[in-house]
């Protein structure tokens, strides 16, 4: 597990071990982190707003300031033909993941984007933010918008697909979790009302949803 922070560090951890097995300085906080499939890739966004390609041993293969501010997120297409990333100036962007060379730059949402998803399958890509709104998008180029969802009441702080891609989770400021169907775009009636502040992430495994306050 690779982890990211504000210390200008990035730690490897081994699971088994329970221990910090190695760690490297970057160039600067690290806001976002995504690591490719066949994790030969790793990919950084600072908060600088620069977004920096790493091999496996963590040398730096390409950079690019893509955003103005923070870069609050970033995901990878399954097959690695494209990332996206998102930041504090609004921005969605897609771009080559090879080049990091801008391949569309949107602007989906008012104010900042403070939340990324990919699905498994590549078919659909999340976006949410300050506007309390979720934004999907198709997965493949040129990337059209397919819905926007509404239900939260606070800024959406993270959001996951299922392994199967037919169920979303969002999680926001106003201290809920939303479930997703995707086959019908609609919220369900599960919804959980969580009692405590803000869910900053989670992730999906079947029909359970791991978080972190």
């Amino acid at each position: 597990v690779l982890v990211g922070g504000v210390a200008n560090t990035l730690f490897k951890f081994d699971l088994a071990a329970g221990k910090v097995v190695e760690h490297w300085e970057v160039g600067g906080p690290v806001q976002a982190l995504a690591v490719s499939k066949d994790r030969q890739s790793v990919f950084l966004g600072l908060s600088d707003g620069r977004v920096q390609r790493l091999d496996s041993n963590l040398r730096v293969l390409g950079e690019a300031h893509l955003h103005e501010g923070w870069v609050s997120g970033i995901e990878l297409n399954p097959r690695l033909e494209y990332g996206v990333s998102v930041g504090a100036d609004g921005k969605t962007l897609f771009w080559d993941a090879k080049t990091l060379r801008v391949l569309e730059s949107r602007q989906d949402h008012a104010g900042r984007v403070t939340a990324i998803a990919v699905s498994a399958d590549g078919k659909h890509i999340v976006t949410g933010g300050e506007d309390q709104s979720l934004v999907i998008s198709a997965g493949d180029n040129p990337w059209p918008r397919i819905a926007v969802l509404h239900g939260h009441r606070g800024t959406i702080r993270c959001a996951a697909f299922d392994a199967t891609s037919r169920w979303l989770a969002s999680g926001s400021d106003d201290a809920s979790v939303h479930l997703w169907n995707m086959t019908a775009l609609r919220i369900l009636p599960q919804t959980m009302q969580k009692t405590s502040g803000r869910a900053w992430n989670l992730r999906m495994a079947g029909a359970r949803v791991t978080l972190v306050e």
